[in-house]
């Protein structure tokens, strides 16, 4: 009741609401005391769908609360429930709680459908603390909707107040389900798989465990194959379960199927979505989708090569033939055509006999090519010098978009040669430690970074080629060298431009030709032993001659002069001490080094 007081008033008219939101109504109350304490009791009744929240389907168990607050300013006696099992539902047997303790059943159902105290927590049965609620939860099946729960409550039994009367429903379920279908295109071929993207989005409220899905599927589709996102889904009932859609969630349904071969009209697929038995769906127009495509047409083309050779030298140019076929039905105006160059051919250049090839998107337009026709084209490049291995060229031709080649099997062709190798020049930089110009097994590298070896054409200009030189073995290896004379030259740098040879500081060359190695000539094989000796010090030279004073020379004056002649054979020791650090033997004109 609403809040009042009175002072000796034999009776009184007032209005309140026997529950939150129910309309006001009339009640009266007499007395011959002075009252200023009252008793105010709100009340609400909630229900919860615990199986399969928050849709309710029949079968599915529910959970009903009904809080008694006191928010008077003095305690209840005598508060009652009487609480029916719901209309519609089923008691679950042991489930009514009182402030979270387990209440005894009366027989097969609550202990409150003949009415019971109530109380708040800790308070003695029928008392309800000003400022304090009673809590009361009991659960049960749902067998027909809605479920409707009743329940009276009394605050001080036979006193004054009167009863207040609850009611709550639980209605039918409902949702929105929209559907969308597409297969990414506008046009399919006969005789080709097409692939649909079926999706389900819940625009409702609540979670939806099922739906039903139904494919009007065309005659112009066959051989389909489902696979759902979750979920299970029989094509044949069109029943999609073991969902779990929530509000704003969507599922997919992926069908795959193929283009009947002679199709002549539109695939037209059109789906169809509805929510599970016992759920409504608010709107009914987003049920439906329907993906509608054209057809192509349909072409056999076939694709040839050759270059009449099995194997290729390094270095050298090299063309293939290649014919593309067209077998019908239709006639074509452009096709593509993709070549893989291999990348040992280099500058490709492509030349049809007609229209006009792109190469960089394999397009070839401005054709006419009837049935039974053929279009050919030049591939030409140059093999690299460095080329090793084989040389692959393949080919692959496809009709123009919306068109359908018959045959695929052959759309491509290969062409493979084996590549002869062009020659190698090869050598070592190496450490001299015997100082006898000569590279020994055992001698090893400079440990030097940043040798190189360049190679350059008899004839001049700029180096061709500059390799490091491995600082810890010594060697080098020039590849693709094309038969010709060339100049090896060995330098602190890999610049082609620059081609005059220097040695490292404080390093003196061994050999007879200290940086270079001139007019080496290069066929079709390799060639080694292209060796550089350094050792990291200074040269001592001289000459050997007998000075005896011929041709009017000065005789013993250790001077060469005159016709005085070296001596050949001579043996010069460089000594450290009694150490012999190195020998050398004077050669026909006594010089010595």
């Amino acid at each position: 009741p609403a809040s009042a007081s009175y002072v000796n008033q034999a009776s009184w008219t007032y209005r309140y609401r026997p529950s939150p939101g129910a309309p006001k109504v009339n009640a009266s109350f007499s007395t011959n005391s002075v009252t200023t304490n009252i008793i105010r009791l709100e009340t609400t009744m909630s229900i919860v769908n615990v199986a399969l929240a928050p849709i309710l389907n029949l079968g599915t168990e529910m959970t009903f609360t009904t809080k008694v607050a006191n928010t008077g300013n003095i305690n209840t006696s005598g508060s009652s429930l009487t609480n029916l099992i719901p209309v519609g539902a089923l008691y679950v047997a042991g489930s009514t709680k009182m402030n979270g303790i387990t209440l005894p059943d009366i027989a097969v159902a609550g202990p409150f459908v003949l009415g019971g105290l109530i109380n708040s927590p800790g308070r003695p049965a029928g008392q309800i603390n000003a400022g304090e609620e009673a809590t009361i939860v009991f659960k049960a099946t749902a067998l027909i909707l809605p479920a409707i729960n009743l329940a009276v409550i009394d605050a001080d039994g036979g006193g004054p107040v009167l009863p207040l009367n609850l009611r709550g429903s639980v209605q039918n379920a409902t949702t929105d389900l929209a559907i969308t279908i597409t297969n990414g295109v506008n046009s399919v071929t006969p005789g080709t798989n097409t692939t649909y993207t079926i999706a389900i989005k819940n625009n409702g409220p609540t979670t939806v465990d099922s739906v039903n899905v139904v494919d009007n599927f065309p005659a112009t589709l066959g051989n389909p194959v489902w696979t759902p996102s979750t979920g299970t889904y029989n094509a044949g009932t069109g029943d999609w379960t073991g969902l779990t859609l929530a509000s704003g969630q969507t599922v997919t349904l992926t069908l795959v199927a193929k283009v009947a071969p002679l199709a002549l009209v539109n695939v037209v697929n059109t789906v169809i979505v509805s929510p599970p038995s016992g759920v409504g769906d608010s709107n009914t127009s987003n049920n439906t989708a329907t993906d509608t495509d054209t057809l192509t047409f349909v072409a056999d083309l076939g694709v040839t090569q050759t270059d009449g050779v099995t194997s290729v030298n390094a270095g050298t140019s090299h063309s293939y033939n290649i014919t593309v076929t067209n077998s019908g039905p239709g006639t074509l105006s452009s096709v593509v055509l993709t070549d893989t160059v291999p990348a040992f051919l280099t500058n490709p250049v492509f030349a049809p006999d007609e229209g006009i090839y792109n190469s960089a998107t394999g397009a070839w337009t401005g054709l006419n090519l009837a049935t039974g026709q053929s279009i050919q084209m030049t591939l030409s490049g140059t093999v690299s010098a460095l080329a090793t291995g084989t040389l692959v060229n393949t080919v692959v031709v496809g009709v123009p978009v919306g068109i359908l080649d018959l045959n695929a099997l052959n759309n491509t062709a290969v062409d493979t040669n084996t590549i002869v190798p062009a020659a190698g020049v090869a050598g070592n930089v190496y450490l001299d430690a015997n100082h006898n110009g000569i590279f020994d097994g055992a001698e090893t590298g400079t440990g030097l970074t940043g040798l190189y070896v360049k190679l350059v054409s008899s004839l001049g200009g700029n180096a061709l080629q500059a390799v490091a030189v491995n600082a810890t073995t010594g060697t080098y290896l020039i590849n693709g060298v094309l038969p010709g004379t060339y100049n090896l030259l060995l330098d602190n740098n890999a610049t082609l431009t620059d081609v005059t040879p220097a040695l490292p500081a404080t390093y003196i060359g061994i050999e007879a030709a200290a940086t270079r190695r001139d007019n080496v000539l290069v066929a079709i094989t390799n060639i080694p032993g292209q060796n550089f000796g350094l050792w990291r010090g200074s040269k001592v030279s001289g000459t050997v001659w007998n000075d005896n004073g011929i041709g009017g020379a000065t005789p013993n004056d250790g001077l060469q002069s005159g016709t005085e002649a070296g001596v050949a054979g001579a043996t010069v020791k460089l000594l450290s001490g009694a150490t012999a650090l190195d020998t050398a033997i004077s050669d026909g004109s006594g010089a010595y080094t």
